[in-house]
């Protein structure tokens, strides 16, 4: 059942206790980006909270400060809870805003004052779209680890003008998966939760209060090019040119995979494509991306997700059981 929890600034506390397990500590320090005035994320993660009702109020403080609510034109300007169209999160306090396609409405509210939208960036791979507000001085929100997601773990949602509720992470069996085989560049492993996330768009923090995730897409899948969409204004992605089977999920003859259960195997390589020109042949096993290990946490496309195009990277494949280093050249999707 949903643990609705409306919040106002006047609001009781719940006082029950967290169990240990919920105690992890996310990450220790936040990548900051140096390289333009407004920074994404300028706040440091902060330390786990000791108890449900800390946890709670620190999730409410930090989301609501930087939860952006879509309205339509139509909308009461009293900003009437169930009337949002969906939600977002401001990650520059210069006015950049994290959304969903779906959630934009034709009004944007941060803290119960509109701003007008200037600019809108779609992201090709998922869902996810930079707003950007006529703003300047907004609260951010903290960034997570979110590549530390397990199965069970809770997070807090925003719903609403001041409500919070609580889920977990489904079991990753429950997960969007790769199918038989796809491009190298496309996400598996959307998130599902153990409850309905009923506005579209909505930021899920962890018990920090730090972002990892927005709707049902990581943090891990779009940082990277958001991070170049706010300095550019346009969405870019690296492309590998590869045809790839994901190894922790699809289970294959020995023949074909040759013992590996982790790893994505090659099953076709783009004519003059970076792989292509890389080296890579069909029925290579890409084991390892620079320092990165391919597990069943961190798929091939995550990991490239982190590069911008033109940049080298490093491939460890095995190839008939020889284990071969190949220089790539990203391109661009």
């Amino acid at each position: 059942m949903v643990l609705a929890l409306i919040m106002g600034l006047f609001s009781g506390t719940v006082a029950t206790v967290l169990t240990q397990s919920y105690l992890e500590r996310y990450v220790d320090s936040l990548e900051q980006a140096t390289w333009w005035k407004q920074q994404l994320s300028e706040e440091k993660p902060r330390p786990t909270p000791g108890s449900y009702e800390e946890a709670l109020q620190i999730a409410h403080d930090e989301l609501f400060a930087s939860l952006v609510l879509f309205y339509n034109s139509g909308s009461s300007a009293t900003l009437l809870p169930g009337s949002e169209i969906g939600a977002g999160v401001v990650v520059t306090s210069d006015g950049w805003v994290l959304s969903t396609a779906s959630a934009i409405g034709t009004r944007a509210f941060v803290g119960g004052v509109e701003y007008a939208m200037t600019n809108t960036v779609r992201d090709a791979l998922t869902d996810s779209v930079l707003i950007k507000l006529e703003a300047n001085g907004l609260p951010v929100i903290a960034f997570a680890d979110s590549e530390t997601l397990m199965s069970g773990q809770e997070v807090f949602v925003a719903r609403g003008i001041d409500t919070l509720f609580a889920t977990t992470i489904a079991d990753p069996s429950a997960w969007s998966l790769p199918g038989v085989a796809g491009s190298a560049e496309t996400f598996s492993g959307f998130l599902t939760f153990n409850d309905e996330l009923s506005l579209d768009g909505a930021p899920v923090v962890n018990l920090s209060g730090e972002l990892v995730a927005v709707g049902d897409t990581p943090l891990s899948f779009i940082k990277n090019a958001m991070t170049t969409a706010v300095r550019s204004g346009v969405y870019t992605r690296a492309s590998f040119g590869a045809q790839l089977i994901d190894l922790s999920f699809v289970h294959l003859p020995d023949t074909a995979n040759r013992g590996f259960t982790r790893g994505a195997l090659v099953t076709s390589v783009s004519f003059s494509g970076p792989a292509s020109i890389g080296g890579l042949r069909t029925s290579d096993i890409i084991l390892r991306v620079q320092d990165q290990t391919l597990t069943r946490q961190t798929s091939f496309a995550e990991i490239l997700a982190n590069y911008e195009p033109g940049k080298r990277v490093s491939i460890l494949v095995d190839r008939n059981g020889e284990q071969l280093t190949l220089e790539v050249e990203l391109g661009t999707l």
